[in-house]
């Protein structure tokens, strides 16, 4: 009877130090200088790249919001948007990176990486259906995928 009821604390005790061990957070703060596009049609969907990332994010992170939380604050550096001919030709050079710091209230050693999505791995977030081979890089369909594909990767970095 001991040793079960040791087992079930101790289960118990892992299950909240695993609940407690997840980062919670109180803000997300995206900034991106997107001044090098210079496909007019491409600039009109990421114009409003931060703004969408940060909701992208919160979405992603309704049930972890508290006010004592971490912060998120992302950098975006690198906007490569693969031109008509590069797109035509199937290649995939399209890529979002920027570095992403989660600050955590109390600890010195916050997490900081550099994340960079390419438009292979924003594939899955394409809605179902989408032909890989006509979509162009000025697509809202496009834009909605890294957007998505970006902020799952951060997510999934959490811990």
């Amino acid at each position: 009877m001991k040793k079960i009821f040791l087992g079930t604390t101790l289960a118990l005790t892992l299950a909240a130090t695993s609940a407690m061990a997840r980062t919670m957070i109180s803000e997300v703060e995206v900034e991106a200088d997107l001044t090098a596009i210079q496909d007019m049609d491409a600039a009109q969907n990421w114009s409003n790249l931060s703004a969408d990332l940060e909701n992208a994010i919160a979405q992603r992170l309704v049930n972890r919001i508290s006010e004592e939380g971490a912060s998120i604050v992302i950098d975006i550096d690198e906007l490569e948007l693969a031109n008509i001919f590069e797109t035509q030709m199937g290649v995939e050079s399209s890529v979002l990176a920027g570095e992403v710091n989660v600050k955590v209230p109390g600890i010195l050693n916050n997490d900081k990486y550099t994340l960079t999505v390419s438009a292979k791995q924003a594939t899955p977030y394409l809605p179902a259906g989408s032909d890989t081979k006509v979509i162009t890089t000025s697509s809202t369909e496009f834009y909605e995928a890294m957007v998505g594909a970006f902020a799952e990767n951060v997510v999934e970095n959490l811990r």
